[in-house]
């Protein structure tokens, strides 16, 4: 783990968990507080380490504009250009944000990066603290990580099933976001699904010849955690095509475990769900005893393997 990685680690278990939804806004009027405030202030000199050290007390503060400000003065940077994403992104500077987004992922996988489960320990820490734009910008970063892992160690199957995972938390982070209002709706609700996409589009990248159960099982799950991404914005036309996708890409095969039946079942069940959203319920019931024919599968396959 870098110096960084140690640092920001280090940091996050200092921290109660917070809800990021509501700033903090709370009047500091008292000596200790303008002292403060005081200490905060960039002076001039003062090295990067410092300035990032500052902004981050800004950011637990709240102080998003002065931290913006500290960030904005010193050298790009993987921590630097984290905490100047989350920043835009909680003063509604979107595209800002999305530039950082974009300048993180070059960072983070260049020559010198990080490792994918390293980082990804850092994406649980945030998520755990409701740090939700950090959770967000790293995510689709440590999908890449994986990607670029599984070329070199050509351990081509935990890549995928850690990117899986990836998709799943993004899918869970982006429905959360959409609860909490503010420009956490905004940026779940309009640049959501291009992350969870991207991460689909990253699991892509990894070939497996010749092709697995393991393989398509694990895609079928992340075009599942797309649509469910689609459908908790209520997008419905792509969230019907992921899951449709998803069902086929499962149902042309003739693979029968556990696990692969429940896959199905569980594509079967949720694109039922949104047609029910969708006041489809003809249709939805039809889906519905298809899912429990394959759940129902997944119970008698379970039941043998006992004998």
């Amino acid at each position: 783990m870098s110096v960084l990685e140690s640092r920001i680690v280090r940091w996050i278990r200092s921290l109660a968990v917070r809800n990021v939804s509501s700033r903090i806004t709370s009047n500091r009027n008292n000596n200790a507080s303008k002292e403060f405030d005081f200490m905060l202030l960039s002076q001039e000199g003062d090295p990067d380490f410092v300035l990032e050290e500052r902004s981050r007390l800004l950011i637990q503060a709240g102080d998003f504009d002065q931290a913006v400000s500290v960030l904005e003065s010193i050298n790009i940077s993987q921590g630097q250009q984290l905490m100047l994403g989350e920043c835009y992104f909680e003063l509604g500077r979107i595209q800002d944000g999305l530039r950082c987004s974009a300048t993180l992922m070059e960072l983070l996988t260049s020559h010198q990066r990080p490792k994918a489960n390293e980082l990804m320990k850092l994406v649980q820490a945030y998520l755990a603290s409701s740090y939700n734009f950090r959770a967000l910008l790293l995510l689709r970063c440590t999908a890449k990580l994986y990607v670029l892992e599984a070329r070199e160690k050509n351990d081509t199957l935990a890549s995928l099933a850690a990117i899986e995972k990836c998709s799943y938390d993004c899918f869970c982070l982006i429905d959360n976001m959409i609860e909490q209002g503010d420009y956490h709706h905004v940026v779940a609700e309009e640049y959501g699904p291009d992350f969870i996409v991207e991460i689909l589009n990253f699991f892509r990248e990894i070939k497996v010849t010749p092709q697995s159960v393991e393989k398509i099982e694990l895609e079928a799950k992340v075009m599942n955690n797309v649509g469910l991404c689609y459908r908790c914005i209520k997008c419905y036309s792509p969230a019907k095509r992921y899951l449709q996708d998803g069902i086929s890409l499962m149902r042309n095969k003739n693979i029968s475990t556990i696990s692969y039946q429940q896959t199905l079942g569980n594509l079967l069940r949720n694109l039922g769900l949104m047609l029910h959203d969708e006041q489809s319920r003809s249709a939805a019931q039809s889906l519905y005893m298809e899912s429990l024919e394959a759940f129902g599968k997944a119970e008698k396959l379970r039941a043998c393997a006992k004998l």
